[in-house]
């Protein structure tokens, strides 16, 4: 009956509590781990000269960006989630066409596609190479993990011709027990050009007893210093002002350029299984074959390869 007699009092409690009440749902998102909004980003490879692509983003929050000169882009603002991420542009296919990304961190990398032009697009071209290494004789299986496999022997000198089936990501690994692969797989994007200079490096199995991760406590710290090796090599191909930007990832990451020789050098890994991607910077259009590859680093790893492929033709 006394907050009846005085409403003045009953505005000054009603006051209060919102107050207290967004106090208390600001408190709450503060303290979320997603207060802050997050960014997405990635490369569109393949563009050709000032080509942009667009990238729709779809999920809890629905996003169009457009890529930069050179194919970079990012989308930020995006709660917790799961989005998909669909290219965009008329003169070209991408492969993949879509990815899904699950959004947990502040910031998400490496959400990458590779962009197939349309008038390139139709039958794809061979995927060459060489296994060097192999006793006198003998020949491995090879195999083209595409979205249809195709699978082929090498001849008893190494080398190989595989023929995919359409155009699109593939893996290429090399598969023997008698032997390790340097590299274990790589991973290329088939188009119409034919891709020619693949090459592994075979080694007898017998020298790959080494582990590839130390043994570790009950709280997960390593018994003993994880081992230090050498990763290097070289993309060839390139010309006077071109480069190539080089990541590793796995146990540690790291990203490099290319000297002007196109090559380069990564010291003190930690011993594991990492993951090399290949950029192509300062050259319009061009793409770098394979694009990535996995490498077990368990020792000094020198001679790697890739190339330049510059815009309408096969190297």
């Amino acid at each position: 009956m006394e907050n009846l007699r005085d409403p003045g009092r009953r505005r000054r409690q009603a006051a209060s509590h919102t107050h207290l009440g967004a106090a208390l749902i600001i408190g709450i998102l503060l303290a979320a781990p997603w207060a802050e909004a997050a960014c997405v980003r990635g490369w569109v490879t393949g563009l050709s000269g000032q080509d942009a692509a667009f990238l729709n983003i779809e999920g809890g929050v629905s996003l169009r960006v457009q890529s930069q000169p050179g194919g970079q882009w990012e989308a930020c603002g995006l709660s917790a989630g799961k989005y998909l991420v669909r290219p965009e542009h008329a003169n070209y296919q991408f492969s993949p066409s879509s990815r899904t990304v699950v959004v947990r961190e502040p910031r998400v990398q490496a959400v990458n596609f590779h962009a197939i032009s349309r008038r390139a697009a139709g039958n794809p071209g061979a995927v060459k190479g060489r296994v060097e290494g192999l006793q006198k004789g003998q020949v491995v299986l090879l195999e083209l993990a595409c979205r249809i496999p195709v699978e082929g022997k090498s001849a008893k000198g190494g080398a190989f011709s595989l023929q995919p089936r359409e155009p699109g990501a593939c893996r290429l690994i090399p598969r023997d027990d008698r032997y390790r692969f340097v590299p274990v797989e790589m991973e290329l994007e088939i188009e119409r050009e034919p891709i020619l200079g693949m090459r592994f490096l075979a080694e007898p199995s017998e020298g790959s007893a080494v582990p590839l991760e130390a043994p570790v406590d009950e709280s997960g710290k390593p018994l003993v210093e994880r081992p230090v090796y050498r990763l290097s090599g070289q993309v060839k191909g390139q010309k006077k002002g071109e480069k190539t930007l080089v990541r590793v990832s796995g146990p540690a990451e790291r990203e490099a350029a290319s000297g002007e020789d196109g090559r380069f050098v990564f010291d003190k890994l930690p011993g594991g299984r990492y993951r090399v991607e290949f950029r192509a910077s300062e050259c319009s259009g061009c793409r770098v074959l394979p694009q990535g590859m996995i490498v077990e680093l368990d020792e000094d790893i020198s001679g790697i390869s890739a190339q330049i492929q510059r815009p309408g033709r096969g190297r």
